[in-house]
């Protein structure tokens, strides 16, 4: 029994079953969904309408599918899951759910599965939705709007009996899919009551078990990435977020509707099992866990009240964004920032902008605290601050891992250590404003892959901006190429992503120049500039400046 084998290839007597087969369920208007490891290969599958034998068959006859699957539309499908492994019997379930209420399972079309399972296919009444529903009791589900089931010829799934028809659904069948039979002994069940209905009929699907599973599968993507994924931490992050949103029913828990603690250690062994057998479908877990798209309509913008901005450093940096300054080695840049870095801590105006007063943390990559602690009173005596300064924190991280984000061959991103400890210091701490020297010691990915670059400032950057409300500012050395083309290095991805980004250069003279070359939210440009002398140990602003001809 070849069970979930990804890429199989079809001999030519399988071919020619499943060219049978297509042809017979397009001429009955079944849509037909090619698939690979239970994985439907068309895109937008739930929305066609029409179908064409042949160009089905391609995907077949090229090897991208080796799977049959029927798209639920004018039938639906109860599926009864057997497996010993994972101590699954929906026969348990199937024949006290006989008993609750009496139906013609036995009579309706039935295919067997490769584990020992079954299909019943019934005929979807007219005017009736018949919505997908996961564990209408233990190891029972329905296929129905939205959803299919892989069917013969595919390997191991084999009708009982071709010459039966799929048979309409009694209504004590609908009214229990649609959770109007519940745990009162009824009429209809009055010689059932030794059966524990609450147990038996379960999570009908209304909105409850999709937000568990979504949060399951996002908490199980995330952690994934993280490399930080076992089912204590899968449980942690789903129960956090599961129980802050689920409400019971009035009069019950969710532990007694079966969408409790219980269902939910459930779910998440279900995943971590599937995902350590190799049969977990990945793409399925990100397309099940993806956020709503938030949207608003023109009349709704129009109607809001626009907050005026607000800046760290006025016209240079806006708050909640991310900043990059370029500049060669040994410039100045690291002087330059840490005096930056005092005046927003203290609010004090910076080179005649105007700072906003929040608690800063500057990491030096490539400082030990002897240098540091060097700078430092030569920024607090060349600017003439000697109050206290408890809001400035600084950590020299020369010869520590500072990686925030690493690549692997495959391209797949995994956050370094340092990014968890930076995370916990910045909401501790409730710092505002970070200033990350250098960019090479942080990020581990090409300079080059736009991709990498993305993650890192969107990904990355971006989850410390969007989650702690801190604002950015990166500093990096540019490439030979870009000192004499755009300033900085690698992609143009890096200048996409900034909001900000300004480049450090050094006159004749020994003055320096800041370029405010780009801003998304304020004037920008070459001619956009600070110039500096260096005095007293620190770069202060020249107002007038004239360049040496």
């Amino acid at each position: 029994m070849n069970i979930g084998i990804k890429n199989q290839t079809l001999d030519d007597t399988e071919l020619n079953s499943f060219k049978n087969a297509i042809e017979s369920y397009i001429a009955k208007n079944f849509i037909v969904i090619p698939c690979n490891n239970k994985r439907p290969i068309l895109k937008d599958w739930t929305n066609i309408e029409e179908q064409d034998s042949e160009e089905i068959f391609e995907y077949f006859r090229s090897g991208k599918a080796n799977q049959i699957g029927i798209r639920t539309d004018d039938v639906f499908v109860v599926d009864i899951d057997y497996d010993q492994i994972k101590n699954i019997n929906g026969y348990e379930s199937l024949k006290q759910l006989k008993n609750l209420i009496p139906d013609n399972f036995d009579e309706t079309l039935q295919a067997k599965t490769p584990r020992g399972g079954t299909h019943f296919y019934f005929r979807k009444p007219e005017d009736i939705e018949i919505k997908n529903t996961t564990n209408l009791a233990p190891g029972i589900d329905i296929r129905g709007r939205g959803g299919f089931v892989v069917a013969y010829p595919t390997r191991d799934y084999n009708f009982i009996d071709p010459g039966k028809k799929p048979s309409m659904p009694s209504k004590n069948l609908l009214d229990l899919i649609h959770g109007r039979i519940k745990g009162n002994v009824t009429p209809m069940i009055k010689n059932t009551s030794d059966i524990n209905t609450n147990e038996i009929i379960g999570k009908v699907q209304d909105g409850r078990e999709t937000l568990m599973q979504k949060i399951v599968y996002k908490n199980f993507a995330k952690l994934k990435k993280d490399n930080n994924l076992s089912f204590e931490t899968l449980f942690a992050f789903s129960k956090k977020e599961y129980f802050e949103k689920a409400q019971a029913r009035p009069g019950m828990t969710l532990e007694q509707e079966g969408r409790g603690e219980t269902e939910l250690k459930n779910k998440c062994e279900y995943v971590l099992k599937r995902f350590n057998e190799g049969v977990l479908d990945l793409e399925f877990a990100e397309q099940i866990s993806a956020e709503e798209i938030e949207t608003y309509t023109a009349n709704q913008l129009m109607m809001h009240e626009i907050p005026e901005r607000s800046w760290i450093w006025k016209d240079w940096h806006m708050e909640r964004t991310i900043a990059n300054i370029y500049g060669i080695g040994g410039i100045g840049k690291s002087t330059f920032l840490l005096s930056l870095a005092n005046h927003i801590s203290q609010g004090l105006p910076f080179c005649g902008s105007k700072t906003k007063a929040v608690k800063t943390l500057c990491v030096f990559c490539e400082e030990d605290k002897d240098e540091i602690s060097r700078r430092q009173q030569q920024v607090q005596f060349g600017f003439a601050m000697m109050s206290n300064n408890s809001n400035l924190f600084i950590t020299p991280r020369i010869g520590h891992d500072n990686l925030l984000i690493t690549f692997d061959q495959n391209g797949e991103p995994k956050k370094g250590k340092f990014f968890y400890q930076l995370y916990n210091f910045i909401k501790n701490n409730q710092i505002g404003y970070l200033i990350l020297d250098t960019l090479s010691d942080v990020f581990g990915g090409s300079e080059i892959i736009r991709a990498h670059v993305n993650y890192f400032m969107k990904a990355v950057l971006g989850q410390l901006t969007s989650e702690l409300g801190v604002s950015i500012l990166i500093s990096g050395h540019p490439s030979v190429s870009g000192m004499s083309a755009h300033k900085f290095s690698g992609s143009t991805a890096w200048q996409g992503a900034t909001r900000s980004l300004w480049y450090m250069d050094k006159n004749e003279d020994g003055t320096r120049e800041l370029t405010r070359l780009k801003s998304n939210y304020s004037k920008s440009g070459d001619d956009v500039k600070i110039h500096l002398i260096y005095e007293d140990g620190v770069f202060k602003q020249i107002l007038g400046y004239a360049k040496p001809k």
